[in-house]
C-alpha cells in the first residue's frame, strides 16, 4: 500500500491511499485494463487477507513536536520502538535514540497470563538510569497503549477495543463496506508503480489504489 498524507508515503501491502495530494508514479491510458472486481469483491478480498494476519514484527524511528512548553518535559525525543505480537502475545519497546536524553527506554511484555513493565522512569544515580519492573496477573492497560504504527499505518488492530469497533469503522478496508457513503469504482485501472491497480473512490474525499494481486492466496 502507498499511503500518501500530505506529501509523506509510505508503502504497505501493495495498495496505494491519498489524501489530498496525487501520488506519485500513477499512470492511465487507452490500453489500461478494465476493473475486474466489484467494491464488495475488492472488501472481501482485503478483509479476509488482514483477518489472517496472526503475527507481525515492525520496528520505526518516531519523534514529536510539542504545542505547548511546559517546563521539564521533554517530548521533542527521537525513539525507536519495537513492536510485535503473535496471537494475543504481545512485546513493545521503545528506546530514546540520544542516550543523552532525559527520557529513559521501557518495555512491556505480554504472555503466559501475565504482563511484565520495565521502566526506567528517567531516574538517574550514580551515573546510571534507575529501573523498575512491574509484574502483574492478566494483560495491562499498557500492552496495546504503547502502540500506535500497526493500527494507524499498518491498518491491524490490536486492543479489543479497536478488534470491537473495527469493522463499524472508517478504517481501510472496513470502510469500503460503509453504507452510508458508498464508495465507487472507476471503470478502468491505474498503473501505479508497475502494478495495475483497481481505482476505489469515495468521490471528492478518498481515493485508494488496490492491486488486489498482491493478495492472492
Amino acid at each position: 500500500m502507498t499511503r500518501n498524507c500530505l506529501g509523506v508515503v509510505v508503502t504497505i501491502l501493495g495498495i496505494a491511499l491519498t489524501i489530498g495530494t496525487p501520488v506519485c508514479g500513477i499512470a492511465a491510458g487507452s490500453d489500461a485494463p478494465y476493473r475486474e472486481m466489484t467494491v464488495e469483491q475488492i472488501a472481501d478480498l482485503v478483509m479476509t487477507r488482514m483477518e489472517s494476519i496472526h503475527s507481525l514484527s515492525v520496528e520505526y524511528d518516531s519523534s514529536w513536536k510539542q504545542l505547548l512548553t511546559l517546563s521539564g518535559f521533554e517530548i521533542d525525543v527521537p525513539r525507536r520502538s519495537k513492536a510485535v505480537f503473535a496471537g494475543e502475545r504481545r512485546y513493545f519497546e521503545s528506546i530514546p535514540l540520544d542516550p543523552l536524553a532525559k527520557q529513559a527506554p521501557y518495555s512491556v511484555v505480554f504472555d503466559n497470563g501475565y504482563t511484565l513493565t520495565c521502566d526506567m522512569k528517567g531516574q538517574i544515580e550514580y551515573g546510571m538510569h534507575v529501573s523498575q519492573a512491574f509484574l502483574q496477573k492478566g494483560r495491562s492497560e499498557f500492552v496495546d497503549r504503547n502502540d500506535r504504527y500497526c493500527e494507524e499505518v499498518v491498518g491491524i488492530p490490536l486492543s479489543d477495543r479497536s478488534r470491537a469497533l473495527w469493522k463499524t469503522s472508517w478504517y481501510y478496508p472496513y470502510c469500503l463496506a460503509q453504507k452510508l457513503q458508498p464508495y465507487v469504482i472507476r471503470e478502468k485501472q491505474e498503473l501505479v508503480d508497475g502494478s495495475w491497480c483497481h481505482v476505489v473512490e469515495l468521490p471528492g474525499w478518498d481515493r485508494i489504489w488496490v492491486d488486489t494481486r498482491a493478495y492472492a492466496p
